[in-house]
Protein backbone atom coordinates (compact mmCIF):
# COMPACT_ATOMS: atom_id res chain seq x y z
CA UNK A 1 0.00 0.00 0.00
CA UNK A 2 1.39 3.69 -0.94
CA UNK A 3 2.15 5.39 2.12
CA UNK A 4 0.72 8.41 0.50
CA UNK A 5 -2.73 6.69 0.25
CA UNK A 6 -3.00 5.22 3.86
CA UNK A 7 -2.44 8.64 5.34
CA UNK A 8 -5.28 10.04 3.26
CA UNK A 9 -7.58 7.61 3.51
CA UNK A 10 -7.47 6.89 7.59
CA UNK A 11 -8.70 10.56 8.41
CA UNK A 12 -8.25 9.97 12.20
CA UNK A 13 -4.31 9.75 11.48
CA UNK A 14 -2.83 13.46 12.01
CA UNK A 15 -1.89 15.28 8.43
CA UNK A 16 1.23 16.39 10.56
CA UNK A 17 1.86 12.70 11.34
CA UNK A 18 1.32 11.48 8.07
CA UNK A 19 3.96 14.43 6.66
CA UNK A 20 6.24 13.33 9.31
CA UNK A 21 6.53 10.00 8.26
CA UNK A 22 6.49 10.75 4.26
CA UNK A 23 9.80 12.82 5.13
CA UNK A 24 11.11 9.85 7.04
CA UNK A 25 10.35 7.76 4.36
CA UNK A 26 12.42 10.06 2.03
CA UNK A 27 15.07 11.02 4.49
CA UNK A 28 15.86 7.10 4.79
CA UNK A 29 15.75 6.38 1.01
CA UNK A 30 18.35 9.84 0.40
CA UNK A 31 20.24 7.86 3.31
CA UNK A 32 19.98 4.66 1.40
CA UNK A 33 21.09 6.31 -1.98
CA UNK A 34 23.92 8.42 -0.34
CA UNK A 35 25.31 5.31 1.18
CA UNK A 36 24.78 3.05 -1.86
CA UNK A 37 26.52 5.86 -4.55
CA UNK A 38 29.10 6.33 -1.63
CA UNK A 39 30.43 2.68 -1.44
CA UNK A 40 29.96 2.59 -5.25
CA UNK A 41 32.12 5.84 -5.90
CA UNK A 42 35.06 4.49 -3.02
CA UNK A 43 35.06 1.14 -4.05
CA UNK A 44 35.50 2.17 -7.80
CA UNK A 45 37.82 4.99 -7.04
CA UNK A 46 39.88 2.97 -4.84
CA UNK A 47 40.53 -0.04 -7.65
CA UNK A 48 41.51 2.94 -9.78
CA UNK A 49 43.68 4.62 -7.74
CA UNK A 50 45.45 1.38 -7.10
CA UNK A 51 45.59 0.58 -10.42
CA UNK A 52 47.33 3.84 -11.05
CA UNK A 53 49.86 3.21 -8.50
CA UNK A 54 51.28 -0.45 -9.64
CA UNK A 55 52.17 1.05 -12.58
CA UNK A 56 55.60 2.71 -12.98
CA UNK A 57 55.24 4.99 -16.08
CA UNK A 58 58.81 6.18 -16.11
CA UNK A 59 59.81 2.81 -17.63
CA UNK A 60 57.70 3.62 -20.85
CA UNK A 61 59.07 7.63 -20.64
CA UNK A 62 62.86 6.09 -20.50
CA UNK A 63 62.25 3.67 -23.49
CA UNK A 64 60.27 6.52 -25.66
CA UNK A 65 63.34 8.98 -24.61
CA UNK A 66 65.80 6.28 -25.35
CA UNK A 67 64.12 5.76 -29.15
CA UNK A 68 64.43 9.30 -29.60
CA UNK A 69 67.74 9.93 -28.82
CA UNK A 70 69.50 6.52 -30.23
CA UNK A 71 66.79 5.26 -33.16
CA UNK A 72 69.25 5.16 -36.41
CA UNK A 73 65.96 6.41 -38.40
CA UNK A 74 64.88 9.56 -36.93
CA UNK A 75 62.32 9.87 -39.71
CA UNK A 76 60.47 6.53 -38.71
CA UNK A 77 59.80 7.35 -35.77
CA UNK A 78 55.35 7.27 -35.34
CA UNK A 79 54.76 8.62 -32.12
CA UNK A 80 51.12 7.71 -32.68
CA UNK A 81 52.01 4.27 -34.63
CA UNK A 82 53.76 3.39 -31.37
CA UNK A 83 51.10 4.60 -28.70
CA UNK A 84 48.51 2.62 -30.10
CA UNK A 85 51.64 -0.67 -30.43
CA UNK A 86 51.59 -0.10 -26.81
CA UNK A 87 48.12 -0.33 -25.77
CA UNK A 88 47.57 -3.26 -28.14
CA UNK A 89 50.33 -4.61 -26.59
CA UNK A 90 48.29 -4.22 -22.78
CA UNK A 91 44.79 -6.12 -23.98
CA UNK A 92 47.13 -8.63 -25.54
CA UNK A 93 48.99 -9.08 -22.22
CA UNK A 94 45.47 -10.21 -20.85
CA UNK A 95 45.49 -13.38 -22.85
CA UNK A 96 42.41 -13.68 -23.53
CA UNK A 97 41.55 -14.19 -27.35
CA UNK A 98 38.05 -12.31 -27.15
CA UNK A 99 39.33 -8.81 -25.39
CA UNK A 100 40.97 -6.86 -28.56
CA UNK A 101 42.32 -3.50 -28.76
CA UNK A 102 40.78 -1.74 -32.12
CA UNK A 103 42.66 0.88 -34.11
CA UNK A 104 40.53 3.31 -36.66
CA UNK A 105 40.70 0.14 -39.12
CA UNK A 106 39.80 -2.22 -36.84
CA UNK A 107 37.21 -0.26 -36.13
CA UNK A 108 35.77 0.89 -39.28
CA UNK A 109 35.53 -3.22 -40.18
CA UNK A 110 33.63 -3.60 -36.63
CA UNK A 111 30.92 -1.41 -37.62
CA UNK A 112 30.93 -3.04 -41.47
CA UNK A 113 30.10 -6.39 -39.74
CA UNK A 114 27.56 -4.68 -37.34
CA UNK A 115 25.97 -3.18 -40.08
CA UNK A 116 25.59 -6.91 -41.83
CA UNK A 117 27.12 -5.37 -45.64
CA UNK A 118 30.80 -6.75 -46.12
CA UNK A 119 33.24 -7.96 -48.72
CA UNK A 120 34.60 -11.35 -47.69
CA UNK A 121 33.67 -14.76 -48.05
CA UNK A 122 30.78 -15.06 -45.18
CA UNK A 123 32.95 -17.36 -42.78
CA UNK A 124 32.00 -16.61 -38.94
CA UNK A 125 35.33 -17.37 -37.12
CA UNK A 126 36.15 -18.21 -33.32
CA UNK A 127 38.33 -20.11 -30.67
CA UNK A 128 38.59 -23.46 -29.92
CA UNK A 129 41.42 -25.20 -28.20
CA UNK A 130 43.73 -22.05 -28.72
CA UNK A 131 43.11 -22.37 -32.58
CA UNK A 132 40.78 -20.61 -35.23
CA UNK A 133 38.35 -22.49 -36.13
CA UNK A 134 35.29 -22.07 -38.30
CA UNK A 135 32.13 -21.96 -36.47
CA UNK A 136 29.50 -21.50 -39.28
CA UNK A 137 29.48 -20.88 -43.26
CA UNK A 138 26.66 -18.31 -43.83
CA UNK A 139 23.84 -20.02 -46.16
CA UNK A 140 24.58 -18.70 -49.45
CA UNK A 141 28.10 -17.31 -49.47
CA UNK A 142 31.27 -18.44 -51.60
CA UNK A 143 32.57 -19.92 -47.96
CA UNK A 144 29.41 -22.53 -48.34
CA UNK A 145 29.53 -22.62 -51.69
CA UNK A 146 33.81 -23.82 -51.30
CA UNK A 147 32.68 -26.54 -49.16
CA UNK A 148 34.41 -25.16 -45.53
CA UNK A 149 32.77 -26.83 -42.74
CA UNK A 150 31.94 -26.36 -39.00
CA UNK A 151 35.22 -26.95 -36.87
CA UNK A 152 37.43 -26.48 -39.60
CA UNK A 153 40.76 -25.05 -38.15
CA UNK A 154 42.01 -22.45 -40.46
CA UNK A 155 45.68 -23.20 -40.35
CA UNK A 156 46.87 -20.70 -42.81
CA UNK A 157 45.60 -17.42 -45.10
CA UNK A 158 47.20 -17.32 -48.50
CA UNK A 159 50.15 -19.92 -46.80
CA UNK A 160 50.51 -17.38 -43.68
CA UNK A 161 50.43 -19.40 -40.37
CA UNK A 162 47.74 -18.30 -38.57
CA UNK A 163 48.43 -19.91 -34.75
CA UNK A 164 50.35 -16.43 -33.45
CA UNK A 165 47.78 -14.16 -35.06
CA UNK A 166 44.36 -12.34 -33.16
CA UNK A 167 40.91 -13.84 -34.42
CA UNK A 168 40.23 -9.68 -36.24
CA UNK A 169 43.70 -10.27 -37.82
CA UNK A 170 42.88 -13.28 -39.39
CA UNK A 171 39.65 -11.78 -40.52
CA UNK A 172 41.37 -8.67 -42.16
CA UNK A 173 43.50 -11.22 -43.88
CA UNK A 174 40.11 -13.02 -45.15
CA UNK A 175 38.34 -10.14 -46.11
CA UNK A 176 38.75 -8.23 -49.42
CA UNK A 177 37.46 -7.09 -52.48
CA UNK A 178 34.76 -9.14 -54.05
CA UNK A 179 36.26 -10.61 -57.46
CA UNK A 180 39.43 -11.51 -55.63
CA UNK A 181 40.76 -14.60 -54.09
CA UNK A 182 41.74 -15.72 -51.01
CA UNK A 183 43.29 -19.32 -50.30
CA UNK A 184 42.70 -21.02 -46.40
CA UNK A 185 44.17 -24.22 -45.50
CA UNK A 186 42.62 -25.93 -43.21
CA UNK A 187 43.05 -29.23 -41.07
CA UNK A 188 39.43 -30.87 -40.73
CA UNK A 189 38.29 -33.64 -38.72
CA UNK A 190 38.59 -37.44 -40.06
CA UNK A 191 41.29 -36.23 -42.32
CA UNK A 192 44.77 -37.00 -42.46
CA UNK A 193 46.59 -34.15 -44.80
CA UNK A 194 45.29 -30.50 -44.34
CA UNK A 195 43.23 -29.11 -47.19
CA UNK A 196 43.24 -25.96 -49.38
CA UNK A 197 40.12 -24.19 -50.46
CA UNK A 198 40.40 -21.07 -53.03
CA UNK A 199 37.79 -18.82 -52.87
CA UNK A 200 36.35 -15.66 -54.60
CA UNK A 201 35.02 -12.84 -52.58
CA UNK A 202 31.97 -11.32 -52.69
CA UNK A 203 29.83 -9.20 -51.31
CA UNK A 204 28.24 -10.72 -47.99
CA UNK A 205 24.73 -9.98 -46.69
CA UNK A 206 24.53 -11.32 -43.25
CA UNK A 207 20.89 -11.51 -41.83
CA UNK A 208 21.10 -11.03 -38.19
CA UNK A 209 18.89 -14.12 -37.55
CA UNK A 210 16.64 -16.18 -39.21
CA UNK A 211 14.21 -19.29 -37.93
CA UNK A 212 12.51 -22.32 -39.78
CA UNK A 213 9.72 -25.45 -38.13
CA UNK A 214 11.38 -28.68 -37.65
CA UNK A 215 8.73 -31.43 -37.19
CA UNK A 216 9.37 -33.75 -33.97
CA UNK A 217 7.04 -36.75 -32.56
CA UNK A 218 5.91 -34.39 -29.64
CA UNK A 219 5.34 -31.09 -32.71
CA UNK A 220 7.16 -28.56 -34.19
CA UNK A 221 9.43 -26.75 -32.68
CA UNK A 222 11.25 -23.65 -34.09
CA UNK A 223 14.83 -23.10 -34.55
CA UNK A 224 15.87 -19.82 -34.37
CA UNK A 225 19.53 -18.78 -35.57
CA UNK A 226 21.01 -15.22 -34.42
CA UNK A 227 23.98 -14.77 -36.63
CA UNK A 228 25.06 -11.54 -35.29
CA UNK A 229 24.24 -9.01 -32.60
CA UNK A 230 23.78 -6.35 -35.77
CA UNK A 231 21.96 -3.11 -35.74
CA UNK A 232 18.62 -4.79 -36.96
CA UNK A 233 18.85 -8.07 -34.05
CA UNK A 234 16.23 -6.48 -32.19
CA UNK A 235 13.46 -5.86 -34.68
CA UNK A 236 14.42 -8.69 -36.41
CA UNK A 237 13.81 -11.02 -32.93
CA UNK A 238 10.78 -8.61 -32.45
CA UNK A 239 9.21 -9.74 -35.63
CA UNK A 240 10.57 -13.19 -35.90
CA UNK A 241 9.33 -13.96 -32.22
CA UNK A 242 5.75 -12.69 -33.05
CA UNK A 243 5.38 -15.40 -36.17
CA UNK A 244 6.77 -18.22 -34.11
CA UNK A 245 3.93 -17.13 -31.41
CA UNK A 246 1.05 -16.93 -34.23
CA UNK A 247 2.01 -20.34 -35.51
CA UNK A 248 1.21 -23.98 -33.81
CA UNK A 249 4.53 -23.92 -31.78
CA UNK A 250 5.16 -26.18 -29.05
CA UNK A 251 9.19 -25.03 -28.37
CA UNK A 252 12.14 -23.32 -29.80
CA UNK A 253 15.55 -23.96 -30.07
CA UNK A 254 17.73 -20.83 -29.49
CA UNK A 255 21.04 -21.00 -31.49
Amino acid sequence: MCFFDYCFENKNMLSSNCMKMNSNIITLLLILISFLGGFYYHDNFSRENSLNESIDYSYLEKVLKHIKTNFVNQDNIDIQKMTEGAISGMVNSLDDPYTEYFDLEGTKDLQESISGTFEGIGLQLGFKNERITAISPIKGTPAERSGIKPKDVILFVDGKETSNLSLNEVVNMIRGEKGTKVTLTVAREGLSTTKDFEIIRDIINVPALEWETIETSSGKIAHLIIYQFSDTVYQDFKEAANEILKSNIKGIVLD
